[in-house]
Order: structure tokens, then C-alpha cells, then sequence
């Protein structure tokens, strides 16, 4: 509670906006992360590899890391891309496990969205890696598609895909973990699933963030 940003410093970062962070033990490997840095607002959701403890120390990890990747770039620039900090990102956390000299590294690692807002040019920018983005616009919803690859040593470390969007008046925007999708549906023990979530995202977007709230959390 101490590294996550309250729902009102997400609100002043961004103003009307829903933030649902239910972890399953007192600690958690899902995380988000916020802040309001030169002409950018950035956001993460990220879901690290174990939980409860295993999981909240790659938390504090990523969170770490991220503080320290804003503090020393230069967050004016129109040249800054989200992907250049999921690059960094790759690197200081291989680096910090020992994942590329050590085999005690292990395969630990961060699935993440990022997002990159810039106001002023009415533009936003994601890379993910294994979590997708979702834009709601028009009533339609389109899935922004991540690399399928994570923050960590993988087999193929090609830098990270950078989507550009130019916004419009209206839209939405849902980045998640999968600890939604993969609830567990109590009537026929399936999995709530990326399709179920879709359809509830499109169906309640037009909704004051205070009701949609209530219905996911349902």
C-alpha cells in the first residue's frame, strides 16, 4: 500500500478513472503503477511470476525499477517511446537476477502493460509484454496485441513493439491482469475468460467508473 498509487493520486493523474486491485493473499504479484512525469502520464498493470510473497518481491522489484528508469530519462521528450522503457525494464531486471550469468536467476519475470499518455499532442502510446490492451470506441472494442514475451530472460530478446494511438473524445481504455480472466466461474467451474470480460467491458463502458466497479467486482 505504501508503493501503489491510492485511487486519489490515480484520480489526480488522470481524473475519471477505475482502478480494481483485489489480491488473493495480504501481498501480491499483480501490481499497478502511476505517475505524472513531464508531459507524460504513465501507467502499468503488471503481473509478476508467483504469488503472495515470491510474487510481492518481484513486485517491489518492478516498482523499484520503474522509479528509478523515470528518474533518469527524459520524460519532455516527443521522442520517448513506452517501448523504450519496457527495453530498459528487460534489461535491469535480467541483470538484477543474474539471469544472464546465473542459472540460480531462474525464469522470473513481469508480464506488463505500459502506457504512455501525452496530453498535449492528444496521443498514447503501449507496449506490452503478455498483456494486451483494450480500446473501447464507438461501442466497438478493439484488442491492441502485446509481444509474447516477458519482462525477463527469454529465448528471443527483440525489443518490444511500440503502438501509437491517436486519441479521440470518448475513448476508453481497460488494461488487466489475468487474475480476472482466470476466476473461476463457481456454477460450472470454468474460467471467467478473456471473451466473458470483452463483453462485460463493452457493455458497461458508458457507465460511471463507480457502478462498473460494483459489476466487476460481482
Amino acid at each position: 500500500e505504501a508503493v501503489i498509487p491510492t485511487r486519489s493520486m490515480m484520480q489526480q493523474i488522470f481524473g475519471n478513472c477505475l482502478v480494481m486491485f483485489r489480491p488473493s493473499n495480504i501481498v501480491s504479484g499483480d501490481f499497478y503503477w502511476a505517475a505524472k512525469i513531464g508531459r507524460y502520464k504513465a501507467l502499468v498493470v503488471a503481473d509478476c511470476t508467483g504469488h503472495g510473497v515470491p510474487g510481492a518481491f518481484m513486485s517491489m522489484l518492478g516498482i523499484s525499477m520503474l522509479n528509478d528508469i523515470v528518474a533518469n530519462i527524459d520524460m519532455n521528450s516527443e521522442q520517448l517511446q513506452a517501448s523504450d522503457i519496457l527495453n530498459q525494464l528487460r534489461a535491469n531486471v535480467i541483470s538484477a537476477l543474474r539471469q544472464d550469468i546465473d542459472a540460480m536467476g531462474g525464469l522470473d519475470g513481469i508480464d506488463m502493460a505500459l502506457i504512455l499518455i501525452d496530453s498535449e499532442r492528444r496521443q498514447l502510446q503501449y507496449s506490452g509484454a503478455y498483456r494486451p490492451l483494450v480500446m473501447i470506441r464507438d461501442n466497438s472494442l478493439t484488442k491492441i496485441e502485446c509481444d509474447h514475451m516477458p519482462i525477463g530472460k527469454y529465448n528471443k530478446n527483440t525489443p518490444f513493439t511500440n503502438h501509437v494511438i491517436e486519441l479521440e473524445k470518448g475513448d476508453c481504455f481497460f488494461a488487466y491482469s489475468d487474475g480476472i480472466t482466470d476466476q473461476f466461474d463457481n456454477s460450472n467451474e470454468q474460467k471467467f475468460g478473456r471473451k466473458k470480460l470483452y463483453g462485460l467491458l463493452l457493455d458497461n463502458y458508458q457507465k460511471p467508473f463507480t457502478e462498473q466497479f460494483d459489476i466487476y467486482k460481482n
